[in-house]
């Protein structure tokens, strides 16, 4: 779900899918891609390079920062506005009362496959700071009923430019994305997009209610309450989306029919309900 169909070869490790000869080890091209790579700021892997390697669909390279792993340069936190946020009449006031408008931005991709966006090609210190660089004051953190409650270890390559994230679950990247994001001054809320992981929004893909056959009204539940208590003391952390765009349900496959099928009559009491029930 919004993660690679098929694991990569490693160098010199696996052997290489499409080749006719597999009695003799995988080509390891590690060597030369050293000499191509290290210590450039680009370069260009050509077919005569790559040699058998090249068959294969897709090869995985792992770029190394000489800072990783190096002591970083402590960069102040910006300074979040008085909380808590509350309502007068018709605005937001912070807790010295100056009227708090809200400029917020959305930040995608905990919903899907439990990683936010970008944490691949971009450290997260810099993402939070580019947030608050672009004006915006709240980022609406998306994330799922399933990934709050398996909280599944991430595939390393979703945190590729972030060392510190790799061997990590979900809700360990969610604690660190929080933390960047109070440093760079910004304010974060929850957004419970999804019952499942995966993306969103078809009215088949049978996460427009708050349950459905996989995760109940209980568990959504639970999973709120998880969030709310491990954050309940993280000043940053302002408010919380109950459930992403309540709409009506669609028997059938999501997404032109790449997607789970959504049996619509799980719904209805009887289970011989109409196509599609609930919201118009």
């Amino acid at each position: 779900r919004g993660g690679p169909l098929h694991e990569p070869p490693v160098c010199g490790r696996d052997e290489v899918p499409g080749r006719e000869d597999q009695s003799r080890p995988a080509d390891d091209i590690t060597q030369r891609v050293a000499e191509a790579c290290v210590g450039k700021s680009r370069c260009q892997l050509r077919d005569d390079l790559l040699g058998d390697a090249g068959l294969a669909k897709e090869v995985l390279l792992r770029w190394t920062c000489r800072s990783d792993g190096a002591e970083h340069p402590i960069v102040s936190e910006a300074e979040l506005p008085p909380l808590p946020l509350r309502a007068e009449g018709n605005v937001i006031v912070d807790a010295s009362g100056t009227r708090f408008r809200i400029t917020g931005v959305n930040w995608a991709g905990m919903h899907i496959d439990g990683a936010p966006a970008g944490l691949d090609r971009t450290p997260l210190p810099r993402i939070a700071r580019l947030v608050k660089q672009l004006g915006f004051n709240v980022v609406r953190l998306t994330w799922s009923v399933e990934g709050a409650l398996r909280n599944p270890v991430l595939d390393e390559r979703l945190v590729a430019a972030n060392p510190g994230l790799r061997g990590l679950s979900t809700l360990a990247v969610m604690d660190a994305t929080i933390q960047a994001l109070r440093r760079a001054g910004v304010l974060v809320w929850l957004d419970c997009h999804t019952l499942d992981m995966g993306w969103c929004c078809d009215s088949q893909d049978c996460n427009g209610f708050w349950f459905n056959e996989r995760y109940s009204e209980d568990h959504w539940v639970e999973a709120l309450r998880l969030l709310a208590r491990r954050y309940a003391r993280e000043p940053a952390v302002v408010g919380m989306g109950l459930h992403n765009e309540p709409r009506r349900l669609c028997g059938g496959r999501a997404w032109d029919g790449q997607g789970a099928f959504c049996n619509a009559t799980f719904f209805e009491a009887g289970g011989a309900g109409p196509p599609c029930v609930g919201l118009l």
